[in-house]
């Protein structure tokens, strides 16, 4: 039978996890949506990776003197995969 009860699929309720288990704690992690909370799903990781795209897009076009733009798909399905790999790294795989 657990012991503990965890809510949240983030950083602190992995990080509790990880804790109780290493205490010898039977733990239960209760969430919602995507495992690896805010910030690796629509925070922090997704907003830095856009942010990173148009400041490079930016420099190219001043440093070139031209009319670039991004692509759009290509950068939302980068920012996708970037989620993913961040979500199996931290969380999938502890």
């Amino acid at each position: 039978m657990e012991e503990l009860v965890i809510i949240g699929y983030g950083a602190a309720g992995f990080a509790s996890l990880i804790k109780a288990n290493e205490l010898g704690i039977k733990p239960v992690l209760i969430g919602y949506g995507p495992i690896g909370g805010t910030c690796v799903n629509f925070g922090c990781v997704p907003s830095k990776k856009m942010l990173n795209v148009g400041e490079l897009y930016a420099k190219y076009r001043k440093h070139l003197n031209t009319d670039i733009y991004p692509q759009f798909f290509d950068t939302f399905k980068e920012k996708d995969d970037l989620v993913n790999e961040m979500r199996k790294i931290k969380y999938e795989n502890v």
